[in-house]
């Protein structure tokens, strides 16, 4: 037997059971809506993981700005801790009872 007929059978054999499947126009139509489905809204690339990814993106932007500000606070602690004579001293009286030579200090006990 040649290769052209055997292909020709072959085709001939596949071309008889997809004439024996009926697909109807409300099946196609729902195999299509399935595929769309899957493929668009709930696949890993789907409009809901789209979605979740672009909220986790917005928490995630919220939390850094969230983040520089408190950095932008703490340079301007050290700072102000570093180079402020009155602040240092503030922060010596508060932390270790230090006060002036003229003061007298009274720790209360609670």
């Amino acid at each position: 037997m040649s290769r052209k007929k055997s292909y020709r059978r072959s085709l001939r054999g596949l071309s008889q059971r997809l004439a024996s499947v009926e697909m109807t126009r409300g099946r196609f139509y729902l195999l299509g809506f399935i595929v769309f489905f899957f493929l668009f809204v709930a696949g890993r690339s789907g409009f809901y993981a789209q979605l979740r990814l672009w909220q986790e993106g917005r928490r995630l932007q919220r939390e850094i700005e969230v983040e520089q500000k408190k950095k932008i606070w703490l340079r301007k602690e050290i700072d102000s801790l570093t180079n402020d004579r009155k602040r240092i001293e503030q922060e010596a009286r508060k932390e270790h009872g230090l006060g002036e030579p003229d003061e007298i200090i009274v720790k209360i006990r609670e």
